[in-house]
């Protein structure tokens, strides 16, 4: 069975930041103005609407592939 996750995206946020200072997820709530719920919806690829994800490509530069993609369960 096909699955969505957030693979891509946090791949892609984890590079964020310095060697010193990594992005935290509180800075992905501030930066794409989303709730703590929603952000921890991304981290373990719960469901999040398509204004999310739109939300993140426009926030980042991302394309909808770097986002998500559907994996086997």
């Amino acid at each position: 069975m096909l699955v969505i996750t957030f693979e891509p995206f946090r791949a892609f946020y984890n590079t964020l930041g310095t060697s010193k200072s990594k992005k935290s997820r509180f800075d992905l709530l501030q930066e794409a103005n989303i709730s703590k719920d929603t952000a921890n919806r991304i981290w373990y690829d719960g469901n999040v609407s398509l204004e999310i994800v739109n939300r993140l490509c426009q926030t980042y530069g991302l394309q909808l592939h770097e986002v998500i993609t559907y994996v086997e369960e």
